[in-house]
């Protein structure tokens, strides 16, 4: 299992259990980094087909027409190139929203942040505070 798919596990499962006991959902995840904590929701990508392989002429077209059709934001046709290359087992890439970073006295928010999972020391399910 990759460390993504047990981070959006993770998540899911939290959620799951804090509804079955009865708590109100946070969805919130605290990631600790070298940098700081990074504190948000995990949030799923949305996915998308291009009706034409990779390597014939029309991909490009094709893969254009989809993000039109599809609405898809900027943060799905990356993942979809990578996974596309690299394949899906290699996609490093946690997409959160609802961000708060926290590096000693400073404090920043952002509506969306990518976190690389090779960043990530540990994880708090929940917020974590002083």
């Amino acid at each position: 299992m990759s460390l993504k798919r047990y981070i959006t596990s993770l998540s899911t499962y939290v959620n799951m259990i804090n509804e079955l006991n009865g708590k109100q959902t946070n969805e919130v995840l605290t990631f600790f980094t070298g940098y700081g904590l990074v504190e948000g929701r995990v949030t799923k990508i949305e996915t998308f087909e291009v009706n034409a392989n990779f390597e014939d002429e029309d991909f490009d077209k094709e893969l254009l027409r989809a993000i039109k059709d599809n609405k898809i934001n900027a943060y799905a046709v990356t993942d979809f190139a990578y996974k596309l290359i690299l394949g899906e087992e290699q996609n490093f890439a946690i997409y959160l929203e609802n961000v708060t970073i926290k590096q000693g006295i400073n404090t920043y928010t952002s509506n969306t942040f990518v976190l690389f999972t090779n960043q990530i020391i540990g994880i708090v399910p929940g917020q974590f505070n002083k």
